[in-house]
């Protein structure tokens, strides 16, 4: 990129102006993206990146990006190589799904670990990725066979919440209970983006060394941005310590009202409740290493 001191104008190369005329024109074009909306993505991302001696001073007005748009005329050199870098780097090349849409760049490293995983596995988008607000709630019950006590038996119900946070859609999921003397407390948090026909996941255990991978292969109904999923299931595994490592089947419910409390109880106890003959019978169909047993003839 070069500049011409004499004239303050934008005289990068022929593919670079070509490439700025072509993201500011995109925004002209995609309906619901207004001018206004990119000049404050624009400065907000400088802000975040730009060298402290230009940050506080940059600025894009709206009748800028307007000209630009409609005339191809770039009155400052420095706009236009700010306005180059951020359109090479940010949301219309699509590298960024934080930045897609112009909402902003990652910042702190949850961010730039969303960032990652992202770009890394939704290249090929099978469901858009903002169909995943249909999966947004605080209301998720999770249950799944216990690796804890050897296949006698037990589940964990645990807690989930989906939420959205900048631009990025997280899960994360409680579970609390005594066992053999001490108490299990873990919250596991990571972030869920569509793979293949799939519905993933991966987190961490904020307060121990252990990951889960989640796979959600049945949602009823399908996420949408106007859609509301109510339940999921799939199949989860947990790394922690050399392993072996445990994997098995998880299924998520949305509860209206209070959800069931944290617990590891034998699945005998949960047998009475009819509103949960339909998660356990998914987990036993999906159970392949006989860690429950057969529901009981009454």
């Amino acid at each position: 990129m070069k500049v011409d001191e004499a004239t303050l104008v934008y005289t990068g190369t022929k593919a670079q102006r070509e490439e700025l005329a072509d993201a500011v024109r995109l925004i002209r074009d995609s309906p619901g993206m207004s001018y206004r909306t990119a000049c404050d993505a624009c400065i907000e991302w400088w802000l975040a990146v730009g060298p402290d001696t230009s940050a506080d001073s940059f600025s894009i007005s709206v009748g800028t990006l307007s000209k630009m748009a409609n005339e191809g005329h770039i009155p400052s050199w420095e706009k236009a190589r700010v306005l180059y870098a951020f359109f090479s780097f940010g949301w219309d090349k699509g590298p960024l799904i934080t930045t897609r849409g112009l909402g902003g760049v990652p910042r702190n490293s949850g961010e730039r670990f969303a960032d990652s995983l992202l770009r890394h596995f939704n290249e090929i988008e099978f469901r858009p990725y903002q169909s995943l607000a249909g999966l947004v709630g605080e209301n998720w019950e999770a249950y799944r066979p216990s690796w804890r006590t050897g296949g006698d038996g037990h589940v964990i119900r645990s807690h989930v919440e989906i939420r959205r946070k900048g631009n990025a859609y997280w899960l994360r999921e409680h579970q609390k209970f005594e066992f053999r003397g001490y108490t299990v407390d873990e919250v596991d948090e990571g972030v869920i983006f569509p793979f293949a026909q799939s519905i993933a996941c991966l987190s961490k255990d904020l307060r121990n060394v252990c990951m889960k991978c989640y796979s959600f292969t049945m949602r009823e109904p399908e996420p949408g941005p106007h859609t509301s999923t109510e339940i999921m299931s799939g199949s989860v595994m947990a790394i922690s310590n050399q392993g072996p490592h445990w994997s098995g089947p998880i299924f998520l419910r949305r509860v209206q009202g209070p959800r069931g409390p944290l617990a590891h109880v034998h699945i005998s106890t949960l047998e009475n409740d009819p509103n949960l003959a339909d998660v356990l019978d998914d987990l036993r169909a999906r159970e392949l290493k006989g860690h429950l047993p057969p529901k009981r003839n009454k």
